[in-house]
Order: C-alpha cells, then structure tokens, then sequence
C-alpha cells in the first residue's frame, strides 16, 4: 500500500512538472498573431559596405565639404578615404604610427571645416596633419595627444595632451609654420584640480568647452578668453563633449561616479550623458542608457546618434530628435563612432569587424526631425 501511494505521488509530482514545462517552453515558442503587435520600427537602408580591414574601425568621418567622400580609421593606424560609389578600393590609404606599447590602440580622425584637412591622434603618437586632395602629410604636432577640435575657420586646433590640465591653442593658417597662441584656462584662478578629458570648439567660433574628469565643465569665450560658465556633473571622467551644429546645445557624457573615503572612482556599469540647452545653461534632456561609445549630431542638429556596445548593451546606434527625445530609429550594429553625411540623410558606422558601413534614412525618419513640440522629454530606451 505504501509502495502505490508512494508512485501516485510520483505520477502526480510528473504531470505537475510536464504541465510547467509545457506551458513554459512550448507556449513560448508559438507564432505571434501579428495584428496584436505594433508595428516595428522603420530602419534605415544599408546602402553601401566597405571593408577597411582585419583590424576593428575605431572613428569614421564625412567630409563636410563633399559629401561622397567619407574616412575610415582602424585602431592599427591605417586610415582610408572612401568614394562613396567605390565600395572595392578606397581613394588614398594612410599610415598613423600607433604606440603599441599600449594596452588599448585607438585612432582618431575628423576632418576640418573646409574639408581640406584631416587630422588624426593615435595613442602614444603625434598629431598630423593630412591634405585631403593629395593625400600628403603637411605637418606634426608632436605631443601623446587626446582630443582636438578645429575652430569654424580652420585657423585655429585646440588639443591637450593625455593626463593634462591645460588645452593648447595652435595657429595652423600657415600649416608648414604651426604656432602655439595660448593655453587653457585663460584666467588660473578658474583652474580645475583634474586633468582633461576633451575640448571641443562651437561652430560659431565663440565658445570652447573643456571636460574634465572630475566630472566638471568649463566653458570660455574663445575671442574675449572671458570665462562663461562652469557645469558640474557627477561624472567621474569625460568622454564625450560635444556642441550642436545648431549652437543650442552642450551634450557631454561619462561614467557615473562613487566616492569612497573621499576619493571619485569611476562605475563603469552606468555611463549617462546630458545635454544643455545654452540659453539658459539649463539640463535639456539626460539620461543613463548603458556605454556610450560615442555621439554625434547631425549637420542641422535636429537628430543626435549614440552608440552603444552591442555586445553587452544589444541597443547598437540609436538616432533621436533632439528637440523632443524621441526615438527616431535604430541600428543593431556594433559600432565605435558614427557620423553624418553633410546633407544628414546618411550616417556612417564603425564596425567592430573592420566593416564600414553607410545607411540611408527613409523620408519618413527624416520627417520626424520637424515638429513644433519643442518640450524636453528624456530620449526613450528600447
């Protein structure tokens, strides 16, 4: 009697269990009636691919000048300048020295306002200077360089050098005679106890922006050396800072940071950014959305672009309006850096695989960029 009592609980105890596992695996796998669900999101046409290489794209550009031309930067230091309608052999290919002695190889590039110019900064190497139309060196700026931005009228680079707490100001209207004119901070008694992170420089030439790993912001009249503003962030470092081409906004982003006995440490579980409304220096929009690789604007700073590692985060490139936060679309892509075309109808991706790609926005995409509602909303996570 014992024995059977003892099997019916065994019986019941498998149906129970067959019971779970059914409704829990099988169900799950059944088709969706479609009309129940909203439509998915429209994604930009990939248009064009070309392979830069074995080595992982780190920064990609498009010209502003000609908007067929876009440049290509693998973290190896081998640079390409693609003609759009060419996806098999890139224009020119360059050659950055890269300090492999370094853990992390990176290289950046952008090109000047005018177009004529491209720059790039490998890590543990010099910053140099390319003529776009010949493929030549024109000069080196020596130093283990960061960051840099040009000024609206190319005369002027603003760069600073890795773990530094000043920005040099370089004249470079005579490239073959590149001269230092000036260092930040202007005025030393607005001088941040940290080292900076990036600079950048506003489209009208009158504002430049320093980030600091601190966390702080410093804000200073390029013409006047008058100091404008100081943002505080609880960032524990500053990786991105950049103006919109509109000169409304101030969008920078970091690692959120932790204090412990005192001392700032970076969390690299969240990386947040905000973005300023320069009016009234108040938070447009912010939000903690994963690691952002990096960020750009489009040429009409209607739309914004994120990355964010695909391998860890599954967001890829988001793109956004950036008068109302609104998601416009996606791209599941593992990306480094992302870049507009100058009539902003294309953006460029960075691929991890050494795969630069080109994706064209929908009419439809480029519609929701215009709206009368010019409320701040935080941008929406997927």
């Amino acid at each position: 009697m014992k024995n059977k009592k003892l099997l019916l609980s065994f019986v019941i105890l498998a149906i129970v269990v067959g019971v779970v596992v059914f409704f829990n695996v099988h169900l799950q796998y059944q088709p969706l009636d479609p009309q129940k669900f909203a439509k998915p999101p429209e994604k930009p046409t990939l248009v064009a691919k070309f392979n830069h290489g074995p080595s992982p794209i780190n920064s990609v550009a498009f010209s502003p000048a000609d908007a067929s031309l876009v440049a290509s930067a693998g973290r190896d230091g081998i640079i390409k300048l693609w003609n759009r309608n060419n996806i098999n052999d890139p224009v020119v290919t360059l050659t950055h020295p890269v300090n492999y002695d370094y853990i992390h190889l990176d290289c950046s590039i952008d090109f000047s306002p005018d177009g004529e110019l491209l720059a790039s900064i490998g890590n543990g190497a010099d910053l140099i200077l390319w003529d776009v139309a010949s493929g030549t060196k024109v000069n080196t700026i020596k130093g283990d360089f960061e960051s840099f931005s040009f000024s609206p009228d190319r005369n002027q680079l603003a760069t600073f050098y890795k773990y530094d707490k000043e920005v040099k100001l370089w004249n470079i209207r005579n490239l073959k005679k590149i001269t230092e004119v000036a260092t930040l901070p202007f005025n030393q008694a607005k001088r941040v106890n940290s080292y900076i992170c990036t600079v950048d420089i506003s489209p009208d030439g009158k504002l430049i922006a320093t980030g600091y790993a601190n966390g702080t912001v410093n804000v200073w009249n390029l013409q006047t050396k008058q100091h404008v503003k100081t943002l505080k962030t609880t960032f524990a470092d500053m990786e991105i800072l950049k103006f919109s081409p509109d000169n409304r906004f101030l969008v920078c982003s970091g690692p959120e940071g932790y204090t412990r006995d005192g001392v700032l440490y970076k969390g690299h579980a969240a990386m947040r950014y905000i973005m300023w409304s320069l009016s009234e220096w108040q938070r447009h929009n912010e939000v903690q959305n994963g690691y952002i690789e990096s960020f750009a604007f489009s040429p009409d700073g209607k739309m914004c672009a994120r990355t964010n590692s695909w391998f860890s985060y599954h967001r890829g490139v988001e793109i956004w309006s950036t008068a109302t936060g609104a998601t416009i679309t996606s791209l599941p892509t593992r990306s480094r850096d992302v870049s507009f075309s100058p009539d902003g109808k294309i953006i460029a991706t960075a691929g991890e695989e050494g795969i630069l790609r080109l994706w064209e926005f929908t009419p439809h995409q480029l519609e929701h960029t215009t709206t009368k509602d010019e409320t701040p909303k935080s941008p929406e996570n997927p």
